[in-house]
Protein backbone atom coordinates (compact mmCIF):
# COMPACT_ATOMS: atom_id res chain seq x y z
CA UNK A 1 0.00 0.00 0.00
CA UNK A 2 1.58 3.32 -0.75
CA UNK A 3 -0.35 5.32 1.62
CA UNK A 4 -3.34 6.96 -0.57
CA UNK A 5 0.01 8.82 -2.55
CA UNK A 6 -0.37 6.64 -5.40
CA UNK A 7 1.48 8.39 -8.59
CA UNK A 8 2.98 10.89 -6.03
CA UNK A 9 4.69 8.63 -4.22
CA UNK A 10 8.96 8.39 -4.86
CA UNK A 11 10.44 5.84 -2.75
CA UNK A 12 13.89 7.85 -1.91
CA UNK A 13 11.49 10.45 -0.09
CA UNK A 14 11.58 7.60 2.91
CA UNK A 15 14.73 6.50 4.89
CA UNK A 16 15.81 2.98 3.45
CA UNK A 17 16.85 1.26 7.25
CA UNK A 18 16.63 2.66 10.33
CA UNK A 19 19.88 3.73 10.69
CA UNK A 20 18.95 6.16 8.22
CA UNK A 21 15.56 7.03 10.16
CA UNK A 22 17.86 7.42 13.14
CA UNK A 23 20.00 9.69 11.46
CA UNK A 24 17.32 11.58 10.02
CA UNK A 25 15.91 12.90 14.13
CA UNK A 26 16.88 14.10 16.61
CA UNK A 27 15.26 14.74 20.06
CA UNK A 28 15.82 17.23 22.76
CA UNK A 29 14.33 18.17 25.79
CA UNK A 30 14.11 21.10 28.20
CA UNK A 31 12.68 21.27 31.55
CA UNK A 32 11.08 24.74 31.99
CA UNK A 33 9.50 25.84 35.28
CA UNK A 34 8.72 29.73 35.37
CA UNK A 35 6.96 29.99 38.81
CA UNK A 36 8.92 27.56 41.20
CA UNK A 37 12.27 27.39 40.06
CA UNK A 38 13.22 25.12 42.91
CA UNK A 39 10.76 22.31 43.15
CA UNK A 40 12.80 20.74 39.88
CA UNK A 41 16.03 20.54 42.67
CA UNK A 42 13.72 18.33 45.37
CA UNK A 43 13.67 15.93 42.41
CA UNK A 44 17.29 15.35 41.71
CA UNK A 45 20.18 18.37 42.50
CA UNK A 46 22.28 17.43 39.32
CA UNK A 47 19.04 17.77 36.84
CA UNK A 48 18.26 20.67 38.55
CA UNK A 49 21.86 22.17 37.93
CA UNK A 50 21.83 20.80 33.96
CA UNK A 51 18.70 22.37 33.22
CA UNK A 52 19.88 25.50 34.99
CA UNK A 53 22.84 25.29 32.72
CA UNK A 54 20.57 25.23 29.78
CA UNK A 55 18.35 27.83 30.00
CA UNK A 56 20.96 30.06 31.31
CA UNK A 57 22.54 28.79 27.55
CA UNK A 58 19.40 29.48 25.90
CA UNK A 59 18.82 33.09 27.52
CA UNK A 60 22.48 34.23 26.28
CA UNK A 61 21.80 32.77 23.05
CA UNK A 62 18.70 34.73 22.87
CA UNK A 63 19.98 37.70 23.77
CA UNK A 64 22.71 37.69 21.35
CA UNK A 65 20.32 36.97 18.46
CA UNK A 66 17.95 39.46 19.32
CA UNK A 67 21.18 42.11 19.64
CA UNK A 68 22.67 40.98 16.33
CA UNK A 69 19.06 41.22 14.89
CA UNK A 70 19.10 44.96 16.17
CA UNK A 71 22.09 45.88 14.67
CA UNK A 72 21.17 44.02 11.24
CA UNK A 73 18.19 46.23 11.24
CA UNK A 74 19.97 49.26 12.07
CA UNK A 75 22.66 48.82 9.63
CA UNK A 76 19.81 48.27 6.59
CA UNK A 77 18.39 51.57 7.15
CA UNK A 78 21.30 53.24 7.48
CA UNK A 79 22.17 51.40 4.31
CA UNK A 80 19.04 52.77 2.66
CA UNK A 81 19.05 55.55 3.63
CA UNK A 82 22.78 56.38 2.64
CA UNK A 83 21.92 54.70 -0.88
CA UNK A 84 19.05 57.20 -1.46
CA UNK A 85 20.74 60.19 -0.40
CA UNK A 86 23.82 60.16 -2.52
CA UNK A 87 23.50 60.97 -6.14
CA UNK A 88 23.25 58.80 -8.83
CA UNK A 89 25.56 58.62 -11.94
CA UNK A 90 24.13 61.87 -13.33
CA UNK A 91 25.17 63.63 -10.15
CA UNK A 92 20.88 64.26 -9.35
CA UNK A 93 19.88 62.86 -6.31
CA UNK A 94 17.71 60.15 -6.37
CA UNK A 95 13.70 59.70 -5.83
CA UNK A 96 12.73 58.38 -3.09
CA UNK A 97 9.80 58.14 -0.81
CA UNK A 98 8.53 59.63 2.90
CA UNK A 99 8.33 56.27 3.98
CA UNK A 100 12.29 56.53 4.05
CA UNK A 101 12.47 58.99 6.84
CA UNK A 102 8.96 57.99 8.35
CA UNK A 103 10.69 54.09 8.77
CA UNK A 104 13.66 55.22 10.20
CA UNK A 105 12.19 57.80 12.64
CA UNK A 106 9.67 54.71 13.77
CA UNK A 107 12.49 52.39 14.65
CA UNK A 108 14.64 55.12 16.23
CA UNK A 109 11.80 56.04 18.71
CA UNK A 110 11.03 52.39 19.01
CA UNK A 111 15.03 51.09 19.82
CA UNK A 112 15.05 51.54 23.46
CA UNK A 113 12.15 49.57 24.25
CA UNK A 114 13.68 46.69 21.68
CA UNK A 115 17.04 47.02 23.19
CA UNK A 116 16.87 44.43 25.83
CA UNK A 117 20.79 43.78 26.08
CA UNK A 118 21.64 47.05 26.89
CA UNK A 119 23.79 47.74 23.49
CA UNK A 120 25.34 51.27 24.21
CA UNK A 121 27.04 51.06 21.05
CA UNK A 122 24.08 50.61 19.11
CA UNK A 123 21.97 53.16 21.12
CA UNK A 124 24.37 55.99 20.28
CA UNK A 125 24.58 54.98 16.90
CA UNK A 126 20.81 55.55 16.56
CA UNK A 127 20.99 58.89 18.90
CA UNK A 128 23.32 59.68 16.08
CA UNK A 129 21.03 58.65 13.58
CA UNK A 130 18.12 60.77 15.13
CA UNK A 131 20.13 63.76 15.83
CA UNK A 132 20.20 63.69 12.14
CA UNK A 133 16.98 63.39 11.02
CA UNK A 134 15.71 66.01 13.97
CA UNK A 135 13.17 68.65 12.25
CA UNK A 136 13.96 67.15 8.47
CA UNK A 137 11.09 65.77 6.75
CA UNK A 138 11.59 64.09 2.98
CA UNK A 139 10.64 67.19 1.12
CA UNK A 140 13.74 68.96 2.92
CA UNK A 141 15.80 66.41 2.07
CA UNK A 142 14.35 66.05 -1.88
CA UNK A 143 14.16 70.28 -2.26
CA UNK A 144 17.80 71.04 0.01
CA UNK A 145 20.85 69.68 -1.45
CA UNK A 146 23.01 71.14 1.50
CA UNK A 147 20.46 69.49 4.23
CA UNK A 148 20.50 65.94 2.06
CA UNK A 149 24.78 66.19 2.02
CA UNK A 150 24.65 66.40 5.14
CA UNK A 151 22.27 64.14 6.03
CA UNK A 152 23.90 61.54 3.98
CA UNK A 153 27.42 62.44 5.17
CA UNK A 154 26.14 62.24 8.27
CA UNK A 155 24.70 58.81 7.90
CA UNK A 156 27.40 57.40 5.91
CA UNK A 157 29.67 57.96 8.91
CA UNK A 158 27.18 55.86 11.11
CA UNK A 159 27.42 53.05 8.81
CA UNK A 160 31.38 53.10 9.25
CA UNK A 161 31.10 52.73 13.12
CA UNK A 162 28.43 49.73 12.06
CA UNK A 163 30.71 47.83 10.55
CA UNK A 164 32.68 47.66 13.71
CA UNK A 165 29.61 46.34 15.88
CA UNK A 166 28.15 43.97 12.84
CA UNK A 167 30.57 40.34 12.07
CA UNK A 168 29.77 38.73 9.20
CA UNK A 169 28.77 35.15 9.90
CA UNK A 170 30.37 32.87 7.82
CA UNK A 171 28.09 31.31 5.17
CA UNK A 172 27.39 27.88 5.56
CA UNK A 173 27.24 25.69 2.51
CA UNK A 174 25.16 22.43 2.24
CA UNK A 175 25.54 20.08 -0.79
CA UNK A 176 22.88 17.21 -1.41
CA UNK A 177 23.35 13.85 -2.20
CA UNK A 178 22.32 13.12 -6.00
CA UNK A 179 18.86 11.63 -4.52
CA UNK A 180 17.53 15.23 -3.70
CA UNK A 181 18.40 16.61 -7.58
CA UNK A 182 15.23 18.14 -8.86
CA UNK A 183 13.28 18.11 -5.37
Amino acid sequence: DLGGLGSTYNERDYPRDEVELAEAFTFSWRFVEFSTPGSLQSISASLFERERGKAEVAWTNALKEGQALLREQLVGIVDHMVDRLKPGEDGKGKKFRDSLVTQADEFFELFSAKNLTGDANLQNCVERCKALLRGIDAPSLRSQETVRDRVAQGFAAVRAELDTLVEVAPVRKIKFDEDWEGV
